[in-house]
């Protein structure tokens, strides 16, 4: 029986094709994405044309148009039509005397409607000779997928501000309330104040939750901060997990890079329901800035959900090195964690990316600090047997500010990092893209049929060109410096129908908003392993991008 086929990486020229090149023709002919990529996001838009493309930007400051912009990357622009395009950011409130609106290292996280909520940012450095601290902005943006433009949400005059400032928060979309409605609403967690105090930057600990006909409020919907909500660590950009089965359905597992876990419930009204927050599982020893954390694939019928983190260190000062450790825990029952086998490298800053066949893609990072020794050397975790593989070194080094997506087509989207140097001319402007081994391992299933629209609990139906073994929804990513605040893999539960010249299925869609956030989702058809070349690998369809909903 062969190896399974190890995939490969493959350089986007300006002719807006994929092939393995050589170096000095790359040198001559990559594609230039205009702006570093530190934060990514799949778009979509279902009319007229269904159509994805990758929204990203740096967003630092203000270019010679008086405007923040980003940039949208579209994989097959019309002929002779550039596949790079450019993107506006208001001005503040609309007003050009404001501070720019720097989205350089906000959050990011999409809303039911499946337009995508941005808040925080950075404010300029002061002057010399204060030193150059990161302070965090208070703005909060909506981007539109459909006309693909910026907007400030809120009222003329009174837009939806958040109380203080937020750079390097996390942003997480809820699920249902208590009583079993959809929440339609995101918490902001952490992030740096507006204003050092004492000459030193401050973290937000004041939780707030944003709904978009209110926009920011504190806990208890109050106007001003809950002091027992505040949250209990210092940390920015935490991994964070809406937990999907359990006693704690609904509520938020944040994994790391802190070593106490923490479960915060954003829907306490006060005693007898316990408090906000709780710390769960053991002290763990190992400190994971800049590493990854992973909603493991929720798989069909199982009520189990775990958590994988892997690689980061100490805070980059003075050479400190990564860690190639990972660790799982059972975020259902028990928040006990577990060691899991190493990764074969050290790893900062690193990508991790689910992929339709269950296993995780970790790709890029570096040994040490935020761009010394690069990995560039790939591998993937399969959650079934806890084993890692090697797989093929990417092209071009992605360390911090560094970015990975998976895109609907199968293949993984990668740009950015903001090395050499602190010259934005020496940055990696450019994309990479991995094609799985699993494209390579036989035909292809293709969706036929399936609806444009699921709801909670329902059924729908979905045609296949060839018999399947599984169906995955996979949410939109949206990541930035090793987080990606969407990423969720939802096994679906199916029951074939009578072959008719074609595979017909009727497939049992998720059960709440606290499995699968309402949104859009990437559907895969998962042809089984037997008929892939090497007897190992399931092989995905191209995603049909379906919305999922009350």
């Amino acid at each position: 029986m062969a190896a399974p086929h190890p995939g490969k990486w493959e350089i986007v020229l300006e002719d807006f094709q994929c092939i393995d090149p050589d170096p000095e023709k790359v040198r001559r002919s990559v594609l230039d994405t205009e702006k570093t990529a530190m934060h990514a996001l799949i778009i979509y838009n279902p009319a007229p044309v269904r159509k994805w493309k990758v929204l990203y930007f740096i967003a630092g400051s203000r270019d010679s148009s008086g405007y923040v912009t980003s940039r949208i990357w579209d994989p097959s622009p019309p002929q002779g039509v550039s596949p790079i395009s450019s993107q506006l950011i208001p001005n503040w409130d609309n007003d050009p005397s404001t501070e720019a609106p720097a989205l350089l290292c906000c959050g990011h996280s999409r809303l039911a409607d499946e337009k995508i909520l941005f808040a925080g940012g950075i404010r300029p450095f002061p002057p010399p000779p204060k030193p150059p601290i990161a302070r965090g902005l208070w703005y909060t943006y909506i981007f539109n997928p459909v006309n693909e433009q910026w907007s400030i949400p809120g009222p003329t005059g009174n837009p939806h501000a958040m109380a203080d400032g937020r750079f390097y928060p996390t942003l997480t979309t809820l699920g249902t309330k208590p009583d079993g409605q959809l929440s339609n609403q995101v918490i902001a967690m952490s992030g740096r104040r507006k204003d050092l105090v004492g000459g030193n930057p401050v973290v937000n600990k004041d939780p707030e939750i944003y709904h978009p006909n209110v926009g920011w409020r504190f806990m208890r919907n109050q106007t001003v901060p809950q002091p027992d909500a505040q949250q209990p660590f210092d940390d920015l950009y935490t991994g964070a997990h809406l937990i999907p089965f359990g006693s704690n359905a609904g509520k938020i597992f944040y994994s790391m890079p802190m070593t106490q876990a923490q479960i915060f419930n954003p829907f306490f009204d006060g005693p007898p329901n316990g408090g906000f927050w709780t710390a769960v599982g053991q002290n763990r020893s190992t400190y994971r800035y800049a590493g990854n954390s992973v909603l493991l694939p929720l798989l069909p019928s199982s009520t189990s959900a775990k958590v994988l983190i892997l690689g980061g260190g100490n805070e980059p000062n003075g050479g400190q090195p990564g860690s190639n450790s990972a660790e799982i825990i059972d975020i259902s029952s028990g928040f006990t964690w577990e060691p899991a086998n190493p990764m074969f490298f050290a790893r900062r800053n690193s990508n991790a990316v689910i992929l339709p066949d269950d296993t995780i893609l970790v790709v890029g990072g570096n040994n040490k600090d935020e761009h010394d020794e690069p990995v560039y050397t790939a591998e993937k975790f399969d959650p079934a047997t806890g084993d890692w593989t090697l797989l093929p070194a990417m092209n071009i080094y992605r360390t911090y500010h560094s970015v990975a997506i998976l895109l609907p087509d199968g293949r993984v989207w990668a740009s950015g990092t903001t090395h050499p140097g602190q010259v934005a001319e020496n940055w990696q402007n450019n994309i990479e893209i991995h094609s799985p081994g699993y494209l390579f391992e036989g035909t292809r299933p293709e969706i036929l049929s399936a609806p444009d629209n699921i709801t909670y609990g329902s059924l729908f139906g979905i045609d296949v060109s060839l018999p399947i073994t599984g169906i995955r929804l996979i949410r939109l990513g949206s990541v930035t410096h090793a987080t990606d605040m969407d990423q969720r893999s939802v096994g679906l539960t199916f029951t074939p129908g009578q072959p008719n010249g074609t595979n017909p299925y009727t497939v049992n869609a998720p059960a709440n908003a606290n499995i699968a956030p309402p949104g859009y989702y990437m559907l895969f058809a998962l042809r089984d392993k037997q008929y892939s070349l090497s007897g190992q690998t399931m092989i995905p369809s191209v995603a049909k991008i379906v919305k999922l909903g009350s």
